[in-house]
């Protein structure tokens, strides 16, 4: 008879999917930075200057992150976040001024995909995972470095052929099938589906409870009680 899946596969599966989708629409500033200059006479300083902001937001979003899903839950800053990267493709069909591209591509972009590129594989990993834990890092680890091999060169080929819009509607429409599994599968926690992480143990799960319950004394007495 087959063994049924841990639930924390299906979870690093969508977990790497969406790191995925995210890394690619950070990583994909690059191969517009052309056709926006070509297609609304934009200098190039003042397109790789959005795209800078949005390389430092996501930075130095990180920390902030973990804060939030702490105080928010994982599954919600992960919906919120791929949603407001959905959101700031789809305004880019419609954008015709810098501050477009800034707001854009600057701040929606640059703050959506800080969750997935900073702290969710750590998160994913503590959470569900004790048994093979250090795999779990390392997949997560590897997902933004797959999306670039993978689609980058798909992006260009797009681009190439066709126009800049026929790129962003293929990552558009990524971002909004990562939100669907998003919406239908992920959990912040095995218990809330009634089984425990993979490999864990009642003494694991003491001593896991402990340390979580410290750790988020200590962030919300940095960022105030709720």
């Amino acid at each position: 008879m087959m063994k049924k899946m841990h639930y924390s596969w299906i979870i690093l599966a969508i977990s790497f999917f969406s790191i995925i989708v995210a890394g690619i629409i950070r990583s994909s500033s690059g191969v517009f930075i052309e056709p926006f200059e070509q297609q609304f006479g934009w200098s190039r300083s003042m397109i790789s200057f959005a795209f800078a902001v949005g390389l430092f937001l996501y930075g130095f979003s990180g920390p902030f992150m973990a804060a939030f899903v702490e105080r928010f839950g994982l599954k919600k800053m992960m919906i919120y976040s791929m949603a407001l990267l959905a959101v700031g493709l789809s305004l880019t069909f419609i954008m015709t001024k810098t501050w477009h591209l800034i707001l854009i591509w600057g701040v929606m972009i640059g703050i959506g995909s800080g969750l997935f590129l900073t702290v969710l594989s750590t998160q994913v990993a503590n959470r569900w995972f004790v048994k093979k834990r250090g795999l779990a890092v390392g997949i997560l680890t590897a997902a933004t470095a797959t999306g670039q091999l993978v689609l980058l060169p798909v992006l260009a080929t797009l681009i190439a052929r066709y126009n800049w819009s026929y790129a962003i509607g293929l990552i558009l429409f990524l971002s909004i099938v990562t939100l669907l599994l998003l919406l239908l599968f992920m959990k912040d926690w095995p218990e809330q589906i009634g089984t425990n992480a993979l490999g864990e143990t009642s003494t694991s799960k003491n001593n896991k409870r402990q340390l979580l319950r410290r750790k988020k004394l200590i962030l919300l007495n940095s960022f105030g009680s709720p």
